[in-house]
């Protein structure tokens, strides 16, 4: 990964638009690989809102692929990471992503949780 990719809005976007239609498509390789080379891209480049980002859509990938414990994880850390950023867009999206899986590993009380923090931000 070079650090002088040019890393501008339209193309973090464009890779993270590629991200959702591998997902929404059932390619969940192609949408995983995506993933990773965008999480190296965020790191090299300092990116931390873009890196926050990829890594809700790494946890919510992770939750349609069976794994709601990992899933769970990631996307609170890619939440925390977002909030920092000071960005609320998308939180409604990831926090469904987040009840979901806790709900598929019995945490029911956790899986409540997004929705009375939504509920908390209007």
């Amino acid at each position: 990964v070079s650090r002088t990719w040019p890393g501008t809005r339209m193309d973090w976007q464009a890779r993270l638009a590629l991200v959702q239609l591998h997902m929404v498509r059932g390619e969940w390789n192609a949408s995983a690989a995506l993933i990773e080379e965008i999480l190296a891209l965020a790191e090299v480049t300092g990116a931390s809102a873009w890196r926050a980002f990829a890594t809700m859509h790494k946890g919510s990938l992770l939750a349609l692929g069976g794994a709601p414990a990992e899933a769970a994880r990631t996307i609170a850390a890619g939440l925390a990471a977002w909030q920092s950023t000071g960005s609320t867009l998308w939180m409604p999206c990831y926090l469904s992503s987040l009840a979901h899986a806790c709900a598929q590993i019995g945490r029911v009380v956790a899986a409540c949780q997004p929705a009375e923090d939504i509920e908390h931000r209007r």
